[in-house]
């Protein structure tokens, strides 16, 4: 009211100020009357004008039901509004009230609109006309979601105050379960040291010994112990109070479960689990280098303990913090401990877990599929069985990890650390392991199909069987490694070394031998056929051990010639015989032609003599000699005089 009498006192001032429409004298009092009337009209028909529009808008607002209802799309509406009337865990913060309320008044509209719609179609009935009962339960209908609405938000603003008050005093409790997780009540011998001067003679040398002076001023050091001790006459056998406050750390584990899993609110989920993890490092950080000692401490109470509330509910409750996964230190965890729901074996699955710790963990069967492991720590971990299809282990450290049988079709294992791993029939089609370190693992039986092993260490590596078929080795470092009877058909070996390598038995057809080394190496018994015979001149064979069916079929399709590789008789053993009494006989071949010796040890049934005669018979460009260095002297003698 206040507002439009300001409005009409500028209206009347502004007509008083006002000129003719020439400029050039002042309005007649009449004239002034009749324009201040109009300008009245005209602020009136403005404001109705606004207030009309404000209504327009808002009842276009609330006729948004009758639309939905038109074009059959009410459930959907009626749902999201209900979601958010009907918020009990605050999850629409940002809707306002005005919105509430607007809210409320469509939901209102609804009823009122059915109505309206069977009115316009069959019209009022007669009995609707003289009943009042009628019209009463009617007004109850309609007035009825109205009243429900409003007592629900009444009962959440309730709600939300007994919520605030019952955080506080979970507050009090979370502090004093932390002292007790955090062992700050663990009885520990108190020790107090004391330092005193002592004065101590000083002897000078034997020029000086009349002269004597007072020493150097010393500190002396005491140590004291203090502890307690049960009393001897006690009534009933009871632990002691170190035992205790340890069951008490224990105790105080479990009760941090609530507030881990969110029963007394999101607010004290990240601080449950920042006091679980840093409990675990407190555990394991001192000991993680100490296998034994470490896997002692993870069937310990309180690593049992930390292990069923850290993966409660299968997991479900760790998964929810995925900003923590990057980094964790969760080593010799145990996905196995009895007690566990199966869905703990999903825990790391898809998630980013760059850098995690998990030294010596058991993760047999464990579900990483698509997981980021890029730098993590494994080392020693048991994935036996794990699915790690399409997993990022780049840089990843699992030396002496147990990977037998696990899936790793398509994991990206670039510049990892497999040293001494156990990958016995591992599945790795596909994989990328260029310049991956796998000295001296295990990989019996290994399906690399298809593998990307570019530049790869595998010197001693252990490949007996494994199939390689496809298989990108150029450049790979093969020094030493055992390829017994391995699938090596179709492989790429361009620019590989193979210094030393035993392939007896391995099946090399169609392989690519590109400026590859095979220095030494042991090729008795391997399957050439059919022959890939490109770029076979640039192959290095010095001193390769080969029979000589496969050295003239080499040489008849890749029309070699002077090959210094070795040629074995029949009289040397194959690598596979059954001959229960043999002897190890050291061969020294040196090269007449260049000024250096190879030497090789040959399980012969024969007398070394048969032997190095056909050996000199099949290898005329090389100087044989039997080595006798390892036989004692007076055993070489005998020999000599018979």
């Amino acid at each position: 009211m206040k507002r439009l009498w300001n409005q009409i006192i500028n209206v009347y001032k502004k007509t008083l100020l006002s000129k003719h429409s020439d400029g050039l004298s002042t309005k007649t009092p009449a004239q002034t009357i009749i324009d201040f009337l109009k300008n009245i009209m005209f602020m009136v028909w403005e404001m109705v004008k606004s207030i009309v529009k404000t209504a327009w808008r808002w009842f276009s607002k609330c006729l948004v039901p009758v639309k939905f209802i038109l074009t059959g799309q009410l459930y959907d509406h009626l749902k999201n509004n209900l979601d958010i009337i009907f918020d009990d865990k605050n999850q629409y913060p940002h809707i306002s009230r005005y919105k509430r309320v607007r809210i409320v008044v469509e939901l209102e509209l609804i009823p009122i609109a059915i109505f309206i719609v069977i009115f316009c179609i069959w019209g009022m009935p007669d009995f609707l006309k003289e009943s009042n009962g009628i019209w009463t339960l009617i007004v109850l209908l309609i007035s009825a979601p109205v009243a429900y609405v409003v007592w629900q938000f009444r009962d959440q603003n309730a709600v939300h105050q007994i919520e605030n008050q019952r955080k506080d005093v979970n507050l009090k409790e979370f502090h004093k379960i932390a002292e007790w997780v955090s062992g700050l009540h663990l009885v520990e011998d108190k020790i107090i040291e004391k330092t005193k001067p002592s004065e101590q003679p000083n002897n000078e040398t034997k020029d000086t010994e009349s002269e004597q002076t007072l020493s150097e001023t010393h500190l002396t050091i005491e140590n004291a112990r203090e502890y307690g001790q049960a009393g001897a006459k006690r009534h009933l056998p009871s632990h002691s109070r170190e035992d205790g406050a340890v069951g008490l750390q224990v105790a105080a584990v479990y009760m941090l479960r609530p507030f881990y899993c969110g029963e007394h609110g999101d607010d004290f989920r990240k601080p449950a689990l920042n006091l679980l993890t840093a409990a675990w490092l407190a555990l394991f950080k001192q000991v993680e280098k100490n296998k034994t000692c470490a896997e002692k401490l993870s069937k310990s109470p309180l690593g049992i303990a930390l292990t069923e509330v850290l993966l409660a509910d299968g997991g479900t409750h760790l998964r929810y913090h995925s900003e923590v996964f990057p980094n964790l230190y969760l080593p010799y965890l145990d996905l196995h401990l009895p007690g566990l729901e199966k869905g703990v074996l999903s825990v790391f699955q898809g998630m980013k877990c760059s850098g995690i710790q998990l030294y010596g963990a058991h993760l047999e069967g464990a579900h990483l599929k698509g997981a980021d492991l890029v730098g993590a720590h494994l080392e020693g971990a048991h994935l036996k069985g794990a699915d790690l299809v399409g997993a990022d282990l780049v840089g990843a450290h699992l030396e002496g990890a147990d990977l037998e049988g696990a899936d790793l079709e398509g994991a990206d294992l670039v510049g990892t650390h497999l040293e001494e791993a156990h990958l016995e029939e591992a599945h790795l089609e596909g994989a990328y392991l260029r310049k991956a370190h796998l000295e001296g693992a295990i990989l019996w039986g290994a399906h690399l199909e298809g593998a990307h092993l570019e530049g790869a260490h595998l010197e001693g590596a252990h490949l007996e069987g494994a199939h390689l078929e496809g298989a990108h080795l150029e450049g790979a470092h093969l020094e030493g490694a055992h390829l017994e009877g391995a699938h090596l058909e179709g492989a790429h070996l361009e620019e590989a070394i193979l210094c030393g390598a035993h392939l007896e038995g391995a099946h090399l057809s169609g392989i690519y031998l590109q400026r590859a080394n095979l220095r030494m190496a042991k090729l008795e018994e391997t399957n050439f056929f059919p022959l890939n015979v490109q770029y076979l001149e640039q192959v290095i064979w010095t001193g390769a051990l080969i029979r000589p069916n496969d050295a003239n079929y080499i040489k008849e399709k890749a029309k070699l010639t002077n090959v210094d590789w070795i040629v074995l008789p029949s009289l040397v053993l194959s690598f596979d015989h059954d001959v229960v009494e043999y002897e190890n006989a050291k061969f020294v071949f040196s090269n007449r032609a260049l000024d250096y010796s190879i030497t090789h040890t040959l399980p012969i049934e024969e007398s070394k003599d048969e032997v190095l005669e056909e050996l000199r018979r099949l290898n005329p460009y090389w100087n044989i000699t039997i080595d006798d260095s390892d036989i004692p002297k007076w055993i070489q003698m005998i020999d000599q005089f018979s």
